[in-house]
């Protein structure tokens, strides 16, 4: 959370120069050498003492060198990353090229570099220190690395260099590189993220985690298992208001704003409790298209590749698609999804997991520039898809008509 500055030179602390690093998950290079006793120093300008975790790991020189064709960060070498977080929604994680071996070299070797790299996400379950620490402990081991990390491939329209993330508020993420050279490999600097950052907006990281939400979410599970028959159109104007809500916090990140688009959202929903009750032809055809963008959510967010391209056309055939697909059962089957789903996001919240952002990354796609190049995949617990799957079923075939 905060930060600290390593330097080669003790006189080079208070600066940021070339021979320095400034910020939280940070890490130098040194070529060692025979009789030979090398420094490094740290300083913290904070205000107040802070947790640190320091790690010496040592390569041979027969391994690449993370960041040693640096062209763009302050430190002639980088075996560190950036990590920035953009309108609260994407999270860009940059690295600089590994060099070859030094193998008695003075300097690194980047013509024709033939050095690969992979990039992991590693998640974070738990933003205590605690954990934080008992994760970063192990984060320098690439066996570590590439049994608990999912590797995320490069993008064709970005720099291999460079990787953006969905930002989920609250919830942890190491991301951290490998650089591979013939039987050799080393790991860089891991960088960690919240999707947030704490020094600019206070409590907005624990923003689902309040006491107030627990609360939401329990009341929320106590419908969903009653099973009442009011929940579709109570789900569809939660839905609506959680939608809203997004688009503001997407743009001004402030908590007041959400408020207040919740309130609209609420009231949105009553208006079209009232309507559909005194018009309830128009409850059948809602809840089909309802239903039909939900599930072209559960698609964008589990294939998301197929949306690169025309997302607009391929959107709305989906939506279209579902609702005439699912027109004739869209009672049974909107009453055994949204109570499904009122059931599983308690869970998920519990878990600390990631499916109440399948609606929050379509609003996203729309509203903020550029995240379509943004990884979406969440590390989303199948046992809960399969169990919401399973409950859908069941609750569809168990149906029963109130004419009945």
């Amino acid at each position: 959370m905060y930060n600290v500055t390593l330097s080669y030179r003790k006189d080079h602390t208070n600066t940021v120069l070339n021979s320095s690093v400034f910020g939280s998950n940070i890490g130098l290079v040194i070529k060692n050498g025979l009789n030979k006793t090398n420094h490094l120093y740290l300083k913290n300008d904070n205000a107040k003492p802070i947790e640190a975790l320091l790690a010496v790991v040592p390569y041979n020189n027969s391994a690449p060198v993370p960041g040693g064709c640096n062209m763009e960060f302050n430190t002639k070498i980088a075996p560190y990353a950036k990590v920035q977080i953009v309108h609260n929604s994407m999270i860009v994680v940059d690295i600089q090229p590994a060099s070859m071996p030094f193998n008695g070299n003075k300097e690194p070797i980047c013509e024709k570099n033939p050095v690969n790299h992979d990039v992991y996400q590693i998640n974070i379950n738990g933003t205590d220190s605690v954990t934080y620490f008992m994760v970063m402990k192990s984060v320098f081991s690439k066996g570590y690395i590439e049994k608990y990390g999912r590797k995320v491939p490069s993008s064709n329209v970005l720099s291999p260099m460079r990787r953006v993330f969905a930002a989920y508020i609250g919830y942890g993420f190491v991301y951290v590189a490998v650089a591979r050279y013939k039987n050799f490999s080393t790991a860089y600097v891991p960088a960690v993220s919240y999707g947030c950052n704490p020094q600019l907006h206070d409590n907005f990281c624990e923003i689902l985690f309040k006491p107030v939400y627990n609360v939401i979410f329990a009341i929320c599970f106590i419908i969903g298992y009653c099973n009442f028959r009011w929940i579709p159109i109570l789900f569809a104007g939660t839905v609506t208001s959680f939608v809203i809500a997004t688009i503001f916090t997407s743009i001004h990140s402030e908590e007041s704003n959400t408020w207040i688009s919740i309130s609209i959202g609420i009231v949105l929903t009553l208006l079209w409790i009232c309507f559909s009750t005194s018009e309830p032809a128009i409850v059948k055809p809602t809840l089909s298209w309802a239903q039909g963008l939900f599930l072209a959510c559960l698609v964008y967010h589990f294939i998301p590749g197929i949306f690169q391209i025309l997302f607009w056309l391929i959107f709305v055939s989906l939506i279209i698609i579902f609702y005439y697909a699912l027109y004739d059962v869209s009672c049974s089957l909107g009453q055994a999804m949204y109570s499904t789903t009122m059931i599983i996001l308690p869970l998920d919240h519990f878990f600390k997991k990631h499916l109440i952002y399948i609606i929050i990354n379509v609003v996203r796609r729309i509203a903020v520039p550029g995240f379509e190049k943004a990884d979406t995949t969440s590390g989303l617990d199948i046992l809960l898809m399969l169990l919401w799957l399973v409950l859908v079923v069941y609750r569809t075939c168990s149906y029963k008509n109130p004419e009945e």
